[in-house]
């Protein structure tokens, strides 16, 4: 059933953690996720137990250093509870008709490209890509058609709106379409310190221990389980 903010304590904040299959998780689990960076906007801390990160989105690159968990939240102690690793990468039409193989054939012509929104993980590790391959994005076909989850760009790439588009593989399995790997992910919540003892965070923490979540999350499609539940502290 589609995502409704209504009587979500989350809010809009959930929206956010549609994309990935997050939502998908949040059904099974019934409990909601708040996203990637927009959770720690403003004063929010104080009313969120977690947020989620894409630990592949973190980059080296100058620009999108100050994207994850160590810069977000400096000088404090934080629990990174692993979701699961997910796959991500380039989605096209069944067959793979214009033979599409890697970031590079984005600025072929005659290619629509559809993006994610900026601020989003996947976005922020496209940018990076492309500036380290010396790829203009301007050069790009569709880079400023934005969308706001995975779902959003498989939907649009399955219209034929677009020839191909950047998202996890679970978008690609639910609209019938090609995937090409390009990266693994490790996604984790991010929880502050004194939220860890918190019952929704460790109902869930007990919940991903178990076999049946592993098998829950693997029947998604498009994930590893194999460090699911696994717990880190930085700080």
């Amino acid at each position: 059933m589609p995502y409704s903010s209504v009587g979500d304590p989350y809010s809009d904040k959930n929206f956010w953690a549609m994309r990935g299959g997050l939502y998908n998780l949040s059904k099974i689990t019934g409990v909601a996720f708040p996203g990637t960076s927009h959770s720690v906007n403003n004063d929010e801390l104080g009313k969120v137990e977690w947020f989620n990160y894409p630990a592949g989105a973190q980059s080296e690159n100058f620009m999108f250093s100050s994207f994850g968990p160590y810069k977000l939240l400096p000088g404090q102690k934080v629990a990174l509870l692993t979701l699961a690793h997910r796959r991500v990468g380039l989605i096209f039409a069944a067959g793979n008709p214009l033979g599409l193989n890697d970031l590079t054939d984005l600025a072929k012509p005659g290619i629509r490209f559809v993006n994610r929104q900026q601020g989003s993980g996947t976005r922020v590790w496209l940018d990076a890509q492309l500036h380290r391959a010396g790829i203009n994005p301007s050069s790009i076909a569709g880079y400023q058609d934005e969308k706001m989850t995975h779902s959003e760009v498989a939907r649009a790439v399955s219209k034929g709106q677009a020839e191909v588009g950047l998202a996890v593989e679970t978008a690609a399995l639910s609209f019938g379409l090609d995937f090409k790997l390009l990266t693994t992910e490790r996604y984790d919540l991010v929880i502050p310190a004194e939220k860890w003892e918190l019952e929704s965070v460790q109902t869930l923490k007990r919940w991903l221990e178990t076999p049946n979540a592993k098998t829950e999350i693997n029947n998604l499609g498009g994930y590893d389980t194999t460090e699911t539940g696994s717990v880190r502290w930085v700080s």
